[in-house]
C-alpha cells in the first residue's frame, strides 16, 4: 500500500487504505507522517468499527451491571484459499496477521484501549513465506488481557467474547457481517449461582458504507482534532501488529514502548 498512499498524498488525494495499512510499522509510520505533513485523510478500512454491535458492547461493559472486565478473546479464521489468492503473495504483504488478526487486534484495542505488552506466535508456511496461523496474548492496564487467534486454515470462526467478573459477552458475527444481517449480542449474567442470559436484537448495518460515510465527512469538515486522533489509531494498530511480528521473531513479550 505504501507506493500508492505516498503517490496520492503526494497530490492532495485523501486517501481510504484497505487493511492492514502496511507489513511494517516503520512503512506505516512513513504514510502516516507523510499525510500528516500534507493534511491528508487517511483511513484504514476497518469497517467493523462502525457496526452498532460494539457500540452495544461497549454500552453494557460501561454501564457495569455485569461488572469489570477481565478478558477478551477474539477468534478469526477461514478454511484455505486457493494458492493464488494475494494472501499467500509476501511481495503483497500477504499473512493471516494482516488479514484476519488484524480484526481481533483492532477490536481488543477498542474494548480494552492500548496493550502494554504482546507475546505471539505466528506459523510461517514454508512454500510461501507468510504467515498462515497465528496466536497472541495482549496484556493490558488493570490486569486485563486479551486471547487472539487467526488463520487460513480453520473452520470458519469470527467472533469474540469477553468474560466480566459477573457474567459474559458474546458477539458471534464480529468482523465481517453482511449488511442485511440482525446481529444478536449474548449477555450472561451469573448472580447468585444463578445464570441470566439476555440477547440482544441489533438492526442491520451496512459497515462499509458507515464508515464512507465518516471518511467522506472527514474530508469535508477538516477537523484537526478528529485527525490527529484518526493519525494516532493508525499508529496505535500497526504498533500492535508489529509487536505481534517481533514477538514471534524472537520468541519474547514485547513491550509497545519498545516500537517506535
Amino acid at each position: 500500500h505504501e507506493e500508492w498512499v505516498l503517490k496520492a498524498a503526494d497530490v492532495g488525494k485523501h486517501v481510504l487504505c484497505e487493511k492492514s495499512l502496511s507489513h511494517s510499522f516503520a512503512s506505516a509510520k512513513k504514510m502516516i507522517d507523510f499525510c500528516r505533513s500534507k493534511e491528508v485523510i487517511l483511513y484504514e478500512n476497518f469497517m467493523c468499527d462502525y457496526h452498532p454491535q460494539h457500540t452495544q458492547v461497549k454500552y453494557s461493559l460501561e454501564k457495569g451491571d455485569l461488572g469489570d472486565p477481565l478478558v477478551f478473546k477474539g477468534y478469526f479464521g477461514f478454511p484455505p484459499f486457493p494458492k493464488t489468492s494475494f494472501r499467500y503473495d509476501a511481495k503483497l504483504g500477504g499473512g493471516s496477521l494482516n488479514d484476519a488478526g488484524a480484526y481481533t487486534a483492532f477490536l481488543a484495542r477498542k474494548m480494552f484501549g492500548e496493550p502494554m505488552a504482546v507475546t505471539a506466535r505466528l506459523v510461517v508456511d514454508s512454500q510461501t513465506g507468510v504467515d498462515i496461523q497465528g496466536s497472541a496474548f495482549l496484556e493490558f492496564s488493570k490486569s486485563k488481557v486479551g486471547f487472539l487467534s487467526f488463520g487460513f486454515n480453520n473452520v470458519y470462526q469470527n467472533k469474540y467474547s469477553l468474560w466480566v467478573t459477573k457474567g459474559k459477552i458474546t458477539v458471534n458475527r464480529a468482523y465481517s457481517i453482511p449488511p442485511d444481517m440482525k446481529p444478536q449480542v449474548e449477555l450472561l449474567k451469573n448472580e447468585n449461582f444463578q445464570e441470566k442470559i439476555i440477547s440482544v436484537d441489533i438492526p442491520a448495518a451496512n459497515h462499509f458504507e458507515l464508515l464512507f460515510h465518516d471518511f467522506c465527512e472527514t474530508v469535508l469538515k477538516r477537523d484537526k482534532n478528529k485527525m490527529d486522533k484518526m493519525y494516532n489509531q493508525l499508529l496505535s494498530q500497526a504498533k500492535v501488529l508489529e509487536a505481534v511480528r517481533i514477538s514471534s521473531q524472537e520468541n519474547r513479550t514485547v513491550l509497545l514502548s519498545e516500537v517506535f
